[in-house]
């Protein structure tokens, strides 16, 4: 309990009273300014209950820093060789280095803000990024060469087959390129996939001379050529034509849809003229042919 007198005016009034535990403050008016009939009262707008004032704390002392192992780890990150590192990697390093100086220099200045967590973490952070020195960018060079070749094929003038091997292959490569990390033996399998596949490829075969002896078979009538040789001059015929028309069509099937026609061919012309003898329609057979072959090609 404390007692006093406030002076009448709006300012706050302070009483102070040993600490207790309480669950109720109540403050009690003794005696008022004006003592006249109805006119005697006291009143406070505002109660405000305050802590005692606490004992200031001894300042600490500070903490004292060991910077010995940072200090060398520092040391072995100035030998280290970034040469050939992936460029990622050394940029981490570089911040990691620097970081760790400038916390070394705060710690010697005698900045209070710095703890010994601080600085342990500093240096196991800067062995941790000198472990990875050996992430160093494979020689790309092969594998771009073969790339670069790869992407100028015109696959329209290939054979289907082999082609999504030789896609596959190329796609491989272009992510193995993009790829930072990527390791010497990864480098290397990529672009000798890539260049066996592009071995595979085969071009598609010229058909010019298939074409001019179909177009020459065509114009032939064989009106008076037995049935058994017109069978087989027909399905020759027939064989050249769709090789001619097949777009996947192999070198070796042109040539032999062309020996084909020739031998039908030429036991047509046996059957007409008696062997080796020469006969009117035999010449004329021939001379149908050799127009057929030599006409403009507006003309065919």
């Amino acid at each position: 309990m404390s007692e006093g007198e406030w002076s009448q005016n709006s300012v706050w009034k302070i009483a102070e009273f040993d600490a207790v535990e309480a669950t109720n403050v109540r403050l009690q008016v003794t005696s008022a300014v004006s003592d006249t009939e109805g006119k005697a009262f006291a009143s406070a707008a505002e109660i405000r209950l305050m802590a005692p004032a606490q004992e200031p704390e001894e300042p600490a002392e500070p903490e004292e820093i060991s910077t010995a192992v940072l200090e060398y780890a520092l040391e072995l990150a100035q030998a280290v060789d970034t040469e050939g590192v992936i460029g990622s990697v050394v940029e981490i390093f570089d911040n990691t280095k620097a970081a760790a100086q400038e916390l070394l220099e705060r710690v010697k200045a005698g900045d209070p803000s710095v703890t010994q967590e601080m600085v342990d973490q500093c240096w196991m952070d800067l062995i941790t990024v000198m472990q990875y020195m050996e992430f160093k960018q494979g020689d790309m060079t092969d594998l771009q060469k073969v790339a670069d070749l790869a992407r100028t094929l015109d696959l329209t003038k290939y054979l289907e087959e082999g082609q999504k091997e030789f896609t596959d292959a190329l796609a491989a490569a272009e992510a193995v390129l993009a790829e930072e990390f990527a390791e010497q033996d990864e480098i290397d399998q990529a672009w000798r996939t890539l260049l066996k596949t592009m071995s595979e490829l085969r071009l598609k075969p010229s058909k010019e001379a298939l074409e001019a002896l179909i177009a020459s078979a065509q114009n032939l009538d064989i009106e008076d050529v037995p049935e058994e040789t017109e069978a087989i001059f027909r399905s020759a015929l027939a064989k050249a034509v769709n090789t001619a028309e097949n777009e996947q069509a192999t070198a070796d099937e042109v040539a032999a849809a062309e020996q084909e026609l020739q031998a039908a061919l030429a036991q047509v012309l046996a059957s007409v003229g008696g062997g080796t003898e020469e006969t009117p329609q035999k010449a004329r057979m021939v001379e149908q042919m050799e127009v057929r072959r030599t006409a403009p090609a507006a003309e065919r």
